[in-house]
């Protein structure tokens, strides 16, 4: 204690590993035909990281509340440095673990360093252990952003109430706890490489000589532009305790509403390079219920039997993205729908005449060509809810505990045709595939299997068009 009511700390760590590996791959451990790919490869990777907290904090008693403010700070560096030399033809199996014996070798630096700084504050008033306010204030700095953009100021604040606490609630015997709490603020991530802001580039590989060396590559577009991403966050919730703290119950609705995602946006070919990092311009939205109960219910000397169950009801929802329908984004987000949206075209029937898939289009015809405008939201990846429910028994000093889980998703065929793999991928088809359309006449939701007359791609706009998928390997 500083002065009265003052105190003062400090906390910090230092770490520091040094690696020196070695991994040999002898010619008897590969195949005698690739026996000349032996290699060994050596590593010198030193890495350091230190944190440095100093905390200030103030207690006051003012009325019948509780008053505390505190202050703080935090310096934090890390620091990876080495080297990886990957060796090959050795004059002799036996001097494989001698690096100067190698006839190629090939080296590779190793070097980043990341400081994170934050100065940060938090004031709390409790009165008469029943109405509690907060307020907390942070601003961060990173270095894994432009010079301009690594600073980020978020806040938050919040209130409580326990309400079991009041004198009309004291006549109450069976809730021993009952709280009301909420809270508002905004957190942000930087959750990205160490310098994907700068351009980069990479050595070339073989196919790229020049007088006997090999060149380099730009690899990544300088963007020192993109900031911080944030989320702001909306809290409620509710904790009940009943009899003596043997059953407790709490629950919580949050809304989480996240801009500036920082994600690779991919680019249109003619830039050179397919993607970027920037911020996302977009809202997405996230909320839901999360609830958990426990109870003992058994509390004997020799033996205890506790149980809790949980469940989590997720929402998530693309809130914002202007333009979208301009963006390189039109065919797999949709505004108001989640972003784990899983679109397509839409499977409709077989032709029995010629068994070739129909798809929905959106004038109605059917029988179209169908074109990407024509995607239609087919299911979604996203959990509808999920949980568990564990038990744990214990006698004298043998515990028994078992776990059970539960997830409830949305199912989709999004393969047509209920195949298991769409035609044209390289896995072998289920059972399914023996109810094909063979001839006309045939009725079924499997399609004809197409003769492979096409170069197997990733999106032949040809086949695409035609049928509305890859063709199959003929059975």
């Amino acid at each position: 204690m500083v002065l009265p009511g003052l105190t003062a700390k400090v906390t910090g760590g230092y770490t520091h590993n040094a690696m020196d590996q070695m991994q040999i791959t002898p010619p008897v451990s590969l195949n005698p035909a690739n026996a000349a790919n032996a290699f060994t490869y050596f590593g010198d990777v030193k890495a350091h990281s230190y944190v440095f907290e100093p905390q200030v904090e103030y207690k006051k008693t003012i009325g019948k509340g509780d008053f505390s403010v505190m202050a703080g700070a935090s310096w934090q560096e890390s620091i990876r440095d080495g080297k990886r030399t990957d060796a090959s033809r050795f004059s002799d199996d036996a001097y494989m673990h001698i690096m100067d014996s190698a006839g190629v070798r090939n080296e590779n630096l190793i070097y980043y360093m990341y400081r994170y700084n934050s100065v940060f504050g938090r004031a709390t008033y409790n009165w008469d252990g029943k109405y509690i306010l907060n307020a907390s204030f942070r601003r961060d700095g990173s270095t894994k952003f432009g010079p301009d953009n690594r600073w980020g100021t978020f806040g938050a604040v919040g209130a409580a109430w326990v309400f079991s606490e009041e004198p009309w609630m004291k006549e109450l015997s069976w809730l021993s706890h009952g709280k009301l709490r909420g809270s508002y603020g905004s957190v942000g991530s930087d959750n990205i490489g160490y310098y994907d802001y700068l351009a980069s580039w990479s050595r070339s590989n073989s196919a790229y000589v020049y007088d006997g060396s090999t060149g380099l590559l730009p690899s990544r577009i300088a963007n020192p532009e993109y900031r911080w991403e944030e989320t702001r966050k909306t809290e409620l919730g509710l904790e009940l305790s009943f009899l003596n703290n043997r059953i407790n119950f709490n629950a919580g609705y949050y809304h989480n509403l996240t801009d500036n995602q920082l994600i690779d946006l991919a680019l249109t070919p003619q830039v050179g390079f397919s993607e970027l990092r920037d911020n996302f311009n977009a809202v997405v939205q996230n909320n839901g219920w999360e609830m958990d109960i426990s109870t003992d219910n058994i509390r004997r000397e020799n033996f205890t039997w506790t149980s809790s169950f949980n469940i989590t009801i997720p929402k998530n929802k693309l809130k914002k993205f202007d333009d979208i329908e301009n963006s390189s984004y039109r065919n797999d987000y949709v505004v108001g729908e989640p972003i784990t949206i899983v679109k397509g075209y839409q499977f409709q029937y077989v032709d029995s005449a010629n068994g070739v898939p129909v798809f929905w289009t959106k004038d109605g015809s059917g029988g179209r060509p169908v074109e990407f405008t024509d995607f239609v939201i087919l299911g979604s990846t996203m959990p509808e809810f999920y949980g568990g429910l564990q038990n744990s028994l214990r006698y004298k000093k043998v515990e028994l505990d078992f776990l059970f889980q539960f997830v409830q998703q949305e199912g989709g065929e999004y393969n047509y045709g209920r195949l298991a793999n769409a035609y044209g991928t390289r896995f072998n088809q289920g059972r399914e595939a023996l109810d094909r359309w063979q001839k006309p006449g045939d009725i079924t939701d499997i399609p004809v299997l197409l003769p492979y007359r096409l170069t197997r791609c990733s999106m032949c706009t040809v086949c695409l068009t035609r049928y509305g998928a890859m063709p199959a390997i003929s059975a």
